[in-house]
């Protein structure tokens, strides 16, 4: 799970601009750096190009500032209970493949809307995509970018319907192309990522909001409390009032 403590969008420093904390914070920093900056990482400095992304572990050294007239980036302070799907401290230069900025945005809005569960799905996402990009040398194929989206919709708007024909018509796939190209690019099958994403969302508001058992499983694009209740058993090894009640 992933909470978003406080960020911003666009944060604009004069070209003197550095950071220096040996000793971190006391929670995990993501930049989105727009402009060249030079980054002490493992005890080297390194020049970095603009639109690079990157990741800090909680109490890790950050060293970092701007090279050329100003330094620009979005930033955002984390606090994350599992591990991530990126690497603590690595450059990405992914921006042309994975829509960084369209991300950091849809944050922004969702963190100032309070609405942590689509904050956490929306870094999951991000993370899950910049780790397949920087991992895979096909990941740029015809389909990739409509089915990143696509699970990115997924993720935060579990309630639609998404049945295997639905996505596949979206596409322009036949079931059978869309299942293989699914299952090749992000490990998962359409219907286990599609449950996955339900029962993460479950979850959050079974943690943080006081709604009754039927309607956080509505809220999830179940129309059975039944259903609901195996789907979620089956994935968390709980029914959704024993899960509710171990917090």
């Amino acid at each position: 799970m992933f909470k978003i403590r406080h960020m911003g969008c666009d944060s604009v420093h004069s070209s003197d601009f550095c950071l220096c904390r040996p000793k971190g914070f006391d929670f995990h920093l993501a930049l989105y750096v727009k402009t060249p900056a030079l980054f002490i990482l493992d005890g080297v400095e390194q020049r970095t190009k603009e639109n690079m992304f990157i990741l800090f572990d909680r109490n890790s050294w950050i060293h970092y500032r701007g090279v050329g007239k100003e330094y620009v980036d979005d930033w955002i302070q984390l606090e994350i209970d599992e591990e991530p799907a990126i690497s603590y401290g690595k450059p990405y230069y992914l921006s042309d493949i994975v829509p960084i900025s369209e991300y950091t945005h849809m944050l922004l809005d969702a963190y100032y809307r309070g609405s942590q569960v689509a904050c956490s799905h929306l870094v999951s996402a991000l993370f899950s995509e910049l780790a397949l990009a920087s991992g895979s040398p096909d990941i740029t194929g015809t389909h990739y970018k409509a089915l990143a989206g696509m699970r990115k919709e997924i993720y935060s708007f579990p309630e639609r319907d998404w049945s295997v024909g639905n996505m596949s018509k979206r596409l322009g796939l036949s079931p059978a192309h869309l299942q293989k190209l699914y299952k090749d690019t992000f490990g998962v099958t359409c219907r286990a990522d599609v449950i996955n994403s339900r029962v993460e969302t479950a979850k959050l508001l079974l943690d943080g909001t006081g709604l009754s058992i039927s309607e956080v499983g509505y809220r999830c694009g179940y129309n059975s409390q039944v259903h609901f209740s195996r789907q979620f058993c089956a994935l968390t090894g709980l029914p959704p009032s024993k899960w509710r009640q171990k917090k």
